[in-house]
């Protein structure tokens, strides 16, 4: 079969992509095969009491894209607004709050179970496929690559693409693609293996190997406000969620996978120690003492405790952190291959934000750069167009939200010995300089 758009992956990047190459008068009518292993999603005709612990935390640019392909009114149900966000560590005083009126928004973001996110777009396909008679979209779910032919580089491939790509898939058939998208995951893609496109990143059984432990919860009052505290063992987040709220704990393996076999009025308790605990005094004197009392003024917003949890619903789940960036500077791209969402890169988002809105918004820079390269009668395969316009500009965002996630992080993990207190100290001064505060809200709603 030979199409235009071959895309590995049919998670929230690959789907949204499909979705926004569909829809566009420039691309419709491309020839598009979405391919995934797993069986296609449904939106059920009716939800169940609680959300499922895998969740999203879609910003408002996100939701405006499910808004364009005409996904959102089939979530808006579910979704869950998020108006605040604090920020804290245990040790020391220092927290940050803020709202999304300080950056001219309602809300920070929606959060929406994950699954029904992809089935909603997968909903909008099956209809775009059923519209065009089966020829312009194809949805090969489930199928499984089994290899692939790329084309060599040259100065050729670099302007034109050079020959097709091939993708062999188990049982029979050949998928030949003038481009081919990986839109497979951060853990193992395909793609960007057969492409050759190294990570940067700590890996399986390094120091910084991390494993999430999500859970549907129970609070005490519902909840608008995404908490985040940094622990030692790493960050925990308090998230709103339909008919409840959702926990999103980093740590390391051992301890994660012992916090999941724990019964569920155990594991409430541990959350509620972890979140709620008063902060450990420093082991040192705080810095903020050495500048004369600069922080003593009134805060701009008050810290709130969050509510207690009383209870764990359904099972916790477990999955590896990953934070890794193709090409260890962003290289997403080489002729006839993009790659996009995880594919490309992954990083610990920001109070349980930016996660796959950075994902949503590679596809939206994808599928425009193959509109303009449409529109231009310019190959869509071209490498030169495709690092122009959607690895150059998806790099400088992605990458700049990787460095500050990470520097992020290192500021407010709890440090041992006379460094006790700079994570407090670096919150104080968040706290007290409204431009600081105004980039962190932007960097948890849109990743840059």
């Amino acid at each position: 079969m030979e199409v235009d758009v071959a895309i590995l992956g049919a998670g929230p990047a690959g789907s949204a992509l499909a979705a926004l190459l569909s829809c566009n008068p420039l691309t419709k009518s491309l020839r598009i095969a979405l391919v995934d292993t797993c069986h296609p999603a449904a939106v059920p005709s009716e939800l169940p009491p609680h959300s499922d612990p895998r969740v999203s935390a879609l910003s408002p640019a996100s939701i405006e894209l499910l808004r364009t392909v005409g996904a959102w009114r089939a979530l808006a149900p579910a979704a869950a607004p998020v108006c605040d966000v604090q920020v804290w560590g245990s040790g020391g005083s220092g927290h940050v709050r803020c709202s999304a009126a300080s950056v001219g928004s309602s809300v920070v973001a929606c959060v929406l179970e994950t699954q029904l996110l992809v089935a909603a777009l997968q909903r909008r396909l099956r209809a775009a496929a059923a519209a065009g008679g089966g020829n312009g979209l194809r949805l090969l779910l489930p199928a499984a690559p089994a290899g692939a032919e790329l084309p060599p580089y040259s100065p050729q491939a670099q302007l034109e693409g050079g020959p097709l790509t091939r993708v062999r898939l188990e049982g029979g058939g050949t998928l030949q693609a003038r481009l081919l998208v990986g839109a497979d995951g951060a853990c193992g893609s395909l793609v960007r293996r057969w492409a050759q496109i190294r990570t940067l990143g700590p890996g399986p059984g390094s120091q910084a190997e991390a494993v999430e432990l999500a859970a549907t919860v129970a609070t005490a009052w519902p909840l608008q406000t995404a908490f985040q505290r940094f622990l030692p063992t790493g960050p925990l987040t308090l998230l709103p969620a339909r008919n409840g709220a959702a926990v999103q704990w980093g740590c390391p393996p051992q301890m994660a996978h012992h916090l999941a076999g724990l019964p569920p009025h155990e594991l409430a308790s541990a959350i509620n120690d972890a979140l709620r605990a008063p902060p450990h005094p420093p082991a040192a004197a705080p810095l903020t003492s050495l500048l004369g009392g600069f922080f003593e003024g009134p805060r701009s917003s008050r810290f709130v405790e969050p509510p207690a949890v009383v209870d764990v619903i359904g099972a916790p789940v477990t999955r590896r952190l990953v934070e890794q960036h193709a090409g260890g500077l962003g290289r997403y791209v080489r002729p006839r291959v993009a790659l996009i969402g995880g594919a490309a890169h992954a990083a610990h988002p920001l109070a349980g934000l930016a996660g796959h809105n950075l994902s949503l918004a590679d596809a939206k820079a994808l599928a425009k750069a193959i509109a303009t390269a449409v529109e231009a009668g310019q190959d869509i395969g071209s490498a030169a167009l495709l690092e122009e316009r959607h690895e150059r500009p998806r790099r400088r965002t992605n990458g700049a939200m990787l460095a500050a996630a990470d520097s992020l992080r290192r500021l407010l993990q709890p440090q041992a010995g006379p460094l006790s207190s700079l994570g407090s100290l670096g919150l104080d001064v968040m706290s007290a300089l409204p431009a600081a505060k105004q980039t962190l809200m932007r960097l948890a709603m849109h990743g840059a």
